[in-house]
C-alpha cells in the first residue's frame, strides 16, 4: 500500500483488517464503508486456496468496492472462485458480455442465482432506497449491485434468520418468456400502519434529551405507540438490534440485551421505562445497545394494523405489506401494484422471526397466497 512517499507491506494491512474482524465491538463499531471491510475480503480471499463463498454471498461481501462500470461489479469477479463454479476448469458462474446492459445482467444474474441455489436468499440483497418504481428495466426484485446503503437482516451469508422453516420449499417459478417476473408463495402477515421517519447513523451517535417537544426518539415511539408500554419497549429492544446483540449474534442473554436498552433509553427520551427502573439502567451499557442498534440505520420502525412492531427500508410506506415468502430467510415488505407487487425490502418482525407464522399456517390462521414480483 503506497500513501505518498511512503509504503506498507499488504500483508500487514490484511492482518490488521483480520484482527479487526475478529474483535466483534470493533468491527460493529466503525463504519465500514471505511474499507475496513473491502480489505478485509481481500485478504481472506488471498489466503485461501479453497472457494469460501457461493456467488451471492461473495457479490454481496464485495458491494462495498467501487467500479467505473456497474458490469464490473459482476465480472470483476467471476475469476474468483465460488462453491458453485469452477474457475480452474474455466467454468465461470456466467460469461461475460459487454454488449449486456446493466439491467440485462443484473436480471440475467438474478434469474441464475435462484436457479442455482433454488431458495430466495437473493431478495435480501434488494436495496432500494426512496423511489422503488421499476428502473432502467429492472424489477424491484433483482439487487442493484452498484447501491450499497445498508447491513443485510437476514446476515450477509443468510443464515440469521429462518421464517420461511415449515413451509412448502421451493414455492417460487421463474417465467421464461417474462424474465421481469418472478412467482412466488407466502403468507400475509399484516399491513402497515404507522411508520416513523429513517433513522441514521448520527441519530444514534449524537442523540440526548433536550426539550421533550423536539426530542427525535420521543417523537418517534410516540408515533408507532402514543404513550409506550412496558411490552412496547420491550418490543423496541429486539427490534432495533434486529433481535441480535452487541457481537452481531442472536441474543442469547435478554435480561442483559434489555438492560443496555434501557441505560440507552434513559439517556435519549422523555418517556422513562418502567420495565426494572433505574437500578436496571445502572448494570446496562448504553454503548453497547448503540453497537448493536447498527441495523437500524437508514431504515424506519414501523406496527401493522394488527399489532406488530417491525424494522423496515426506508423505501417502507403505510399501506405496504409483511410477507413471508417461501424460500426467503427473513419477512419482507411488498407494495400491491395492480395485479402484481413491488418488493420494497428486507423486514424484521418482532415475535415472528422464528417458526411462528408456519405455526399459523398449520393451524388455518394464514393463507398461503401467490404473489407476482416484478
Amino acid at each position: 500500500m503506497v500513501w505518498g512517499d511512503s509504503e506498507l507491506s499488504w500483508d500487514l494491512v490484511g492482518l490488521a483488517s483480520e484482527r479487526i474482524q475478529n474483535n466483534d465491538r470493533l468491527w460493529n463499531a466503525i463504519d465500514q464503508r471505511t474499507g475496513i471491510g473491502n480489505a478485509y475480503l481481500m485478504h481472506s480471499l488471498r489466503n485461501h486456496t479453497r472457494a469460501l463463498y457461493s456467488f451471492r454471498i461473495l457479490l454481496q461481501r464485495s458491494r462495498r468496492f467501487e467500479t467505473t462500470d456497474p458490469r464490473d461489479r459482476i465480472f470483476a469477479v467471476l475469476g474468483l472462485p465460488t462453491t458453485d463454479a469452477s474457475t480452474d476448469k474455466g467454468l465461470l458462474f456466467l460469461e461475460p458480455d459487454y454488449a449486456l446492459s446493466v439491467s440485462e445482467l443484473y436480471l440475467r444474474v438474478a434469474r441464475r442465482i435462484i436457479e442455482k441455489e433454488q431458495s430466495l436468499g437473493i431478495l435480501s440483497a434488494v436495496q432500494h432506497r426512496a423511489d422503488i418504481e421499476e428502473e432502467e428495466g429492472i424489477p424491484t426484485w433483482v439487487p442493484r449491485w452498484h447501491r450499497f446503503s445498508i447491513n443485510i437482516l437476514a446476515g450477509v451469508d443468510g443464515n440469521s434468520h429462518s421464517v420461511a422453516t415449515g413451509l412448502p420449499n421451493h414455492e417460487f417459478k421463474l417465467k421464461h418468456k417474462d424474465p421481469g417476473s418472478l412467482m412466488v408463495k407466502g403468507l400475509e402477515i399484516g399491513t402497515v400502519s404507522n411508520l416513523t421517519d429513517t433513522m441514521s447513523q448520527q441519530d444514534f451517535q449524537t442523540a440526548e434529551v433536550h426539550d421533550p417537544t423536539s426530542n427525535v426518539w420521543s417523537q418517534r415511539v410516540e408515533c408507532l405507540f402514543g404513550q409506550p408500554t412496558e411490552s412496547d419497549l420491550k418490543a423496541l429492544a429486539w427490534t432495533m438490534t434486529a433481535g441480535k446483540d452487541w457481537a452481531d449474534e442472536p441474543i442469547h442473554d435478554p435480561a442483559s440485551h434489555l438492560a443496555d436498552f434501557i441505560a440507552w433509553w434513559s439517556k435519549v427520551s422523555i418517556h422513562a421505562p418502567d420495565i426494572g427502573a433505574r437500578s436496571t439502567a445502572e448494570i446496562g451499557n448504553a454503548e453497547r445497545f448503540l453497537v448493536a442498534a447498527s441495523d437500524c440505520w437508514d431504515r424506519r420502525l414501523f406496527v401493522t394494523e394488527n399489532g406488530y412492531v417491525g424494522l423496515g427500508p426506508e423505501a417502507l410506506r403505510a399501506g405496504d405489506v409483511v410477507c413471508v415468502i417461501s424460500g426467503g430467510p427473513v419477512l419482507y415488505i411488498l407494495r400491491k401494484k395492480k395485479e402484481h407487487y413491488f418488493l420494497v425490502g428486507e423486514s424484521y418482525v418482532y415475535g415472528m422471526m422464528g417458526r411462528e407464522s408456519a405455526q399459523k399456517w398449520r393451524e388455518g390462521g394464514l393463507q398461503l397466497k401467490e404473489f407476482e414480483l416484478r
